[in-house]
């Protein structure tokens, strides 16, 4: 759906009051209801399938097509509340779509209890492909070059949307630290038997979970400074004390949310990670004054964190 349609199936989605994103080839609708509440889950129902009646109305009227065998639906629940919504279906047009156990948005995968197991199987999957490719010309190629291939092919792969792991099972986020590793080995013609900490080190590299606070810290950062979206920013409140205290002149801090739906997923949200996160950065780091200065300092100081002896 071009940029051109956009801005009137959005009124369509507000008028329904779905929340909704539209890219160049992919659009999203989207809402919460109360899973143990049938009315709720009922009622929400209704307005996705009403909702989904008025833009194929808006779209035959201006010769367009919702493609029915390319649209998908996915509930995103808790394991205790995953009862509650197995039968859940969504009329659309003449269809009747079940509910996917996963699926991709802009390269991503997402599965109904979030905990992006698909994602990293899919990652490791294949990462580990590229790096069997390059272990086979790795005695043609210089240190540089080998390094060179592994962050284009594999690095770029594990960074990809790595802020959504952020919280998950670490048997998960081990899974993706052993490509890393294997990854390293393949540039410094490391013996698997040799420990992988020290060439890390050498090579300069943040191990996978610091990469994700990385991710996640550099776009509070943009946040914080009109770099990112809006709806990014007002999830981030700046604390503000009461009084005048000596810390009111240092560096912004950032009031962690107190109250969340799901302590297994709702501290994984962003408005949770990203003010924890950020408080916990020393206050030089966070007064940074440019994106540049500051992806630097937060690397040091996450870097002395990763390798600290």
């Amino acid at each position: 759906m071009g940029p051109m349609y956009t801005k009137p199936v959005g009124e369509i989605c507000k008028k329904h009051g779905l929340g909704h994103h539209f890219y160049a080839d992919d659009s999203q609708l989207y809402l919460s209801f109360e899973p143990t509440d049938g009315a709720a889950q009922n009622e929400t129902l209704n307005r996705v399938e009403k909702c989904l009646q008025d833009i194929i109305s808006w779209m035959n009227t201006n010769m367009l097509k919702l493609n029915t065998d390319k649209t998908e639906v996915i509930v995103f629940s808790s394991q205790n509340n995953a009862k509650f919504v197995e039968g859940l279906t969504v009329k659309v047009g003449d269809s009747t779509i079940k509910p996917s156990q996963f699926v991709r948005n802009l390269g991503a995968w997402f599965d109904s209890r979030m905990n992006m197991k698909h994602h990293i199987n899919a990652i490791s999957r294949s990462c580990f492909g590229q790096i069997r490719q390059i272990g086979h010309i790795r005695q043609y190629l210089t240190p540089n070059a080998t390094k060179s291939l592994v962050n284009s092919l594999v690095t770029s792969r594990l960074d990809y949307c790595n802020a959504l792991l952020y919280g998950t099972q670490t048997s998960a986020i081990k899974k993706l630290q052993n490509v890393q590793n294997t990854a390293a080995r393949v540039i410094t013609r490391t013996s698997r038997y040799s420990h992988i900490t020290p060439v890390l080190k050498e090579l300069h590299w943040l191990p996978v979970e610091k990469r994700i606070h990385f991710k996640i810290l550099t776009n509070t950062f943009k946040a914080l400074n009109g770099q990112s979206p809006v709806y990014l920013k007002n999830l981030l409140e700046v604390y503000e004390p009461k009084r005048n205290l000596r810390s009111k002149n240092e560096a912004t801090s950032l009031v962690i949310p107190t109250k969340i739906k799901s302590v297994s997923n709702g501290e994984r949200s962003f408005m949770y990670a990203a003010p924890k996160l950020w408080n916990s950065l020393p206050s030089n780091v966070r007064g940074s004054l440019t994106l540049n200065s500051f992806k630097k300092a937060l690397k040091t100081h996450l870097f002395l964190q990763s390798y600290a002896t």
